[in-house]
């Protein structure tokens, strides 16, 4: 499935943006930018803190897979993120 960022996957029980974190990730595709990681670094919740309760799953009208999504956003944005801005 494409995300087109509706959020109908919400609520996450962890608190997670997932649009946004999914839009950040797709445009990091393009080249990552220091704009992005400064996004990213400010979202109140990280992808890494997804459980894979898949429940956005269940909610997304498009088929998203969103728990392979966030282990790609993870990848993307938090593996040279620096140690103090990481999700503890």
């Amino acid at each position: 499935g494409l995300c087109v960022y509706c959020n109908h996957c919400l609520p996450c029980p962890k608190g997670i943006d997932v649009g946004k974190v999914n839009s950040l990730t797709a445009s990091s595709q393009y080249g990552m930018t220091d704009t992005l990681k400064e996004a990213y670094r400010l979202l109140k919740h990280k992808a890494s803190e997804c459980m894979g309760c898949k429940a956005c799953e269940k909610r997304c009208p498009f088929d998203v897979h969103v728990v392979e999504r966030m282990k790609s956003a993870v990848e993307c944005f938090e593996k040279e993120m620096p140690q103090a801005d990481r999700p503890h």
